[in-house]
């Protein structure tokens, strides 16, 4: 994460925000200069936000780190005689070297790296940036986005939107600009109980490796890879139907530990902890459900075979047929 403080607030006035600022202007029935400020004020919150947390993880990282003491009072000189006194002297102007460069103030300062670390061998294919600012958040997210399919649409993707451009979202009545990229969902997104267990297992991993690059704590971190051990090698996954009642019982149960964390934090629970009470459950209903469609499909099929009814001209040739003298 880039120091928030190098920042300089966008130029909301100019061009490329004019579909903001029109949508602002159609929702609230403002004119531009006010639409302008709403960006400027939305924006400036975000900002103070993000520079309040950039400075409390700094101090975090250097906790054991004392402020330097305060410099010992100085004595006041004394006044020089009126003889001795000098007229103040304009300051002198540091002369520079053909060979001296000068440093560059509005230079973003470089992060440091291990000059003899090589790269990885094997490179995580990205996940779309909505998924990874709900995975930064710790909200809940389709394991569909860390799928080969869903990183392959968000490649796509990044090659045809702009990053610079930026939407509007409200927060707890609270007005944030974000990037469209970082609010929007993708249409071909699937639920969780959709997937194909292969499906599932390669999001999980994917989930886990981009959860751990953004900081997750590692309570919440090791307490989600052991709910995902714990679903791979659970003994229903080798039953009829296991896989699907696995599938839906990781979707329902995620999601409501992740809206835990976020609404009801006394209410959180230890997800690595299987429920089996409530697998089971969901085993039942998934069973039921399979029963009512092939209960509905031979009912159809019986239907369908009937005989149809004959017509009226049919039928009265059948019945002048019967009555006819021998």
């Amino acid at each position: 994460m880039a120091d928030p403080n190098l920042e300089i607030r966008p130029d909301f006035a100019a061009v490329p925000y004019q579909p903001v600022r029109n949508a602002i202007i159609a929702a609230n029935n403002l004119n531009d200069d006010e639409a302008i400020a709403i960006l400027q004020n939305a924006w400036d919150m975000d900002h103070d936000t993000r520079v309040a947390a950039w400075n409390q993880q700094q101090a975090a990282n250097q906790p054991n780190q004392q402020p330097p003491p305060p410099p010992p009072p100085q004595p006041l000189p004394l006044p020089l005689p009126p003889a001795q006194q000098q007229l103040p002297q304009p300051p002198e102007e540091p002369v520079q070297l053909p060979d001296q460069q000068v440093p560059d103030k509005g230079k973003t300062k470089a992060i440091d790296f291990d000059i003899n670390r090589p790269p990885p061998s094997v490179l995580a294919r990205r996940p779309s940036q909505y998924a990874l600012t709900k995975l930064s958040s710790i909200e809940y997210v389709e394991l569909w986005y860390f799928t080969p399919e869903g990183s392959a649409e968000a490649s796509l993707l990044h090659r045809t939107q702009a990053d610079d451009t930026f939407g509007i979202t409200n927060n707890n009545n609270v007005l944030t600009l974000r990037s469209v990229a970082s609010v929007k969902a993708s249409r071909n997104a699937r639920a969780d109980h959709d997937l194909t267990f292969l499906q599932f297992l390669q999001g999980k991993n994917s989930l886990l490796h981009f959860a751990k690059q953004l900081g997750w704590p590692a309570k919440h971190l090791d307490s989600m890879a052991l709910f995902f051990w714990n679903l791979e090698n659970h003994p229903l996954h080798s039953a009829p139907q296991g896989d699907r009642v696995i599938l839906h019982y990781a979707e329902r149960i995620r999601r409501q530990w992740h809206d835990d964390m976020k609404y009801n934090p006394a209410d959180a629970f230890n997800i690595a902890i299987i429920n089996d009470p409530l697998m089971n459950s969901i085993a039942l209903e998934i069973s039921l459900t399979a029963q009512n469609r092939v209960t509905q499909r031979n009912e159809h099929s019986h239907e369908s075979y009937r005989s149809p009814p004959l017509s009226r001209r049919v039928r009265r040739a059948y019945l002048h047929r019967s009555e006819a003298p021998e």
